[in-house]
């Protein structure tokens, strides 16, 4: 081999080496960072994604919200937050007058905790839940009415569209008493006159909700056992 040939190869080795070590000292760290920050882009382009589309969420909720405030305030005004009971009379009244037939007496009961299906009576967990750490109670309620067939039929339609939530469980319908009388209050004095023939007398056990707060759990204070050695 010729000293220009040598010088050649040599040449040509060295140029390699060059460019070489340009590429695993320059190119090669730049492509790798290039690599990684389209990598970045990628997951910031996913995250850019979901965080629009939870503003598209909350921007749909927003627009519903009116609908959604006034579903719950129909809520609040069938299931209340305590008794009601004036409001209660009032509505059954409004609903007997426009039925035609006479409310004689609505009797109220106890409020007892609704339990959920299943739940042991005694357990306080066991009750049903309502919104803001409340729970459910139900309070008996008896109606006593008057009335013809027709017009006792048009009652209970009246009372499945009342605006308090009222659950009927029982019904008792009869006859009025030929005997029995009811006070002529057009009459000067008062005077006592038979009761119309045809009418009936229903009594209506029913149900209304409400909420309130959640009873207290009382712990059961257990005996300590006997000393045997006494």
């Amino acid at each position: 081999m010729t000293k220009l040939r040598q010088l050649w190869l040599l040449t040509a080795l060295a140029a390699f080496a060059v460019l070489a070590g340009g590429y695993f000292l320059l190119v090669s760290p730049k492509s790798s960072q290039a690599s990684s920050l389209r990598g970045e882009t990628a997951t910031q382009q996913t995250a850019n994604q979901a965080v629009k589309s939870q503003i598209d969420q909350l921007n749909k909720q927003k627009r519903d919200l009116p609908a959604k405030q006034a579903l719950l305030a129909e809520f609040a005004g069938k299931i209340p937050s305590n008794p009601a009971l004036p409001a209660l009379i009032r509505t059954l009244s409004d609903a007997a007058d426009k039925a035609g037939v006479e409310l004689i007496a609505v009797t109220p009961g106890m409020p007892t905790f609704t339990k959920a299906p299943g739940a042991q009576s005694g357990a306080a967990g066991g009750n049903v839940a309502a919104p803001k750490g409340q729970v459910l109670a139900t309070i008996p309620v008896t109606l006593s009415v008057e009335g013809r067939y027709s017009n006792l039929t048009e009652f209970f339609a009246e009372l499945e569209s009342l605006p308090r939530a009222m659950l009927v469980g029982g019904l008792d319908i009869s006859r009025s008493s030929g005997s029995a009388v009811a006070v002529n209050t057009n009459t000067a004095g008062g005077v006592a006159a038979p009761v119309t023939p045809g009418l009936l007398h229903a009594s209506i056990t029913t149900n209304v909700l409400m909420t309130t707060k959640a009873p207290v759990p009382v712990a059961v204070p257990v005996a300590a056992p006997a000393d045997a050695t006494k």
